[in-house]
């Protein structure tokens, strides 16, 4: 149950940033200019905060769920930011 709890909660973070990923790309790919481009920035580094918050949030999950487990074979590894980022942020 706890670990698909936490599959779901990557899932759903890794989802929320694709599609901010998206919409960036879609803006740039736009050129738009002036306070539209400059929107789109921060609407991305937003997404960016709050995809860290959310893996920071899901690995002290991750730590306490391998704290419970009851062997090393079902224990998950942390997320790491920059391997999220290549996954998802490709140009």
């Amino acid at each position: 149950e706890e670990d698909k709890a936490l599959r779901e909660k990557v899932e759903r973070a890794r989802a929320a940033l694709r599609r901010a990923w998206e919409r960036h790309q879609q803006h740039r790919r736009a050129a738009w200019e002036g306070a539209a481009r400059a929107y789109a920035e921060q609407e991305w580094q937003r997404a960016r905060q709050a995809f860290e918050a959310a893996v920071a949030e899901i690995n002290k999950d991750i730590f306490n769920f391998n704290l419970r487990a009851p062997s090393p074979s079902v224990q998950r590894l942390p997320l790491r930011l920059s391997e999220e980022y290549a996954r998802i942020c490709r140009p």
